[in-house]
């Protein structure tokens, strides 16, 4: 008994699998001798089966950066961040006098 149903599983799933590869590349007009050879089933899968930009090859992307516009923001946010420290090293120096000559 189980290989009696072993046996009508294994067949369903061959037919549904043909029948699957069928729909998926299989020609979308009445087959003839032709489509089952190699060049027919390449023009079939060909036909059926649409590649996007990507997988053509046909999309290029390039990432360029403004070096220039990024070297000067960032010098600017360095200059800032120097007169910041500045200041407050400044401030803490002359809190700290200030408190040693109250002693």
């Amino acid at each position: 008994m189980k290989k009696k149903n072993l046996l009508t599983r294994v067949i369903i799933i061959a037919i549904v699998t043909v029948v699957g590869i069928y729909l998926v590349i299989g020609p979308r007009r009445r087959p003839n001798a032709k489509d089952f050879t190699w060049s027919g089933i390449k023009q079939t899968l060909k036909s059926n089966i649409h590649l996007g930009l990507d997988l053509q090859g046909g999309s290029h992307l390039v990432m360029r950066v403004k070096t220039e516009e990024f070297l000067k923001r960032l010098t600017e946010e360095n200059y800032t961040a120097a007169q910041n420290a500045a200041k407050d090293a400044g401030n803490s120096s002359h809190c700290n006098r200030a408190a040693s000559l109250a002693r």
